[in-house]
């Protein structure tokens, strides 16, 4: 009767751990491969042409890739260069994603409320070596002569990293986007991809409209236009009367192995339960997104 009493007290903790590496595993694409064995030089090579990121090539090494079939540029394409497309916040963008023929965009429209801020994830695929690449974006103005200074946008590029792929296996390993930092111009090297992220912030005490202006992709041998659109709201959100933000999961993996982080949320005996990474503004709230 013991030796049963103890054999269902250890169900709950075996529960706990199996949720706890389902909340970890990140996302990975459906379909992988892994690359052939690269000799030191040829690692040494990659990690250096990497642009940011770490790792890539080698035993445990898995190329990401999407099944998606390779583009064929029209005439202006291939003039400029790249291939812009948009895809959505929650979707990640590889350094080898490719451009679905619906993803290709003229233009980016945006809706927000006054005070808020909205991104959107745009991308450029090269279709040759692009030198000195950067991204500018320009005022946007109303009908009535409004404007939404420059200023207020801020473009962000993604930096791609070598990370562990799976909770349990360290031979694991595959580049991955993993940070957002404000942009600087730099090569993006034939049929590969550099996503950036174009938040606006509409001021506090804008009028509401529709805004219009331009973001620019420019490298050294050529450029190409989009069109930037933000519908203003003339209302203003309330602040919500709770605190929220986002939570760390990696803290949940911590729990059954007695690691003490630096601040808990407890229960009402004391008990830790979580971390919490708070927000009580707009601003605040907008960095979590962007």
């Amino acid at each position: 009767m013991s030796g049963q009493s103890h054999a269902s007290a250890r169900w709950p903790l075996v529960l706990a751990v199996a949720l706890g590496a389902l909340l970890l595993a990140p996302s990975v694409p459906a379909k992988t491969k892994t690359p052939k064995e690269k000799t030191p030089k040829e690692k040494k090579e990659k990690s250096e042409r990497g642009g940011g990121h770490a790792g890539g090539g080698g035993k445990g090494w898995i190329e990401l890739t999407e099944d998606v079939p390779k583009p064929v540029p029209n005439p202006v394409q291939r003039k400029d260069g790249m291939i812009v497309f948009q895809r959505s916040l929650l979707v990640r963008i590889y350094q080898n994603s490719r451009p679905r023929p619906e993803e290709v965009v003229s233009g980016i429209e945006l809706q927000a409320t006054r005070g808020a801020f909205e991104a959107a994830q745009v991308a450029v695929y090269a279709l040759r070596d692009l030198q000195n690449l950067r991204v500018s974006v320009s005022d946007l103005y109303d009908k009535e002569g409004h404007t939404i200074p420059a200023s207020q946008v801020t473009v962000r590029m993604v930096r791609f990293y070598g990370a562990q792929l799976a909770v349990g296996h360290q031979g694991l390993l595959g580049v991955v986007p993993k940070t957002l930092e404000i942009a600087v111009p730099l090569a993006v090297a034939n049929e590969t991809v550099r996503p950036y992220w174009i938040t606006v912030h509409v001021p506090p005490d804008q009028a509401g409209g529709t805004y219009h202006g331009t973001v620019t992709f420019e490298h050294a041998a050529g450029s190409r236009a989009i069109d930037l659109t933000v519908e203003v709201i003339p209302v203003t959100l309330d602040e919500p009367d709770i605190v929220y933000g986002p939570l760390c999961v990696n803290v949940l993996s911590n729990l059954w192995k007695g690691r003490e982080p630096a601040r808990w949320a407890t229960t009402s005996r004391g008990r830790p339960r979580c971390r919490l990474a708070t927000s009580s503004s707009a601003t605040n709230a907008s960095t979590a997104r962007t």
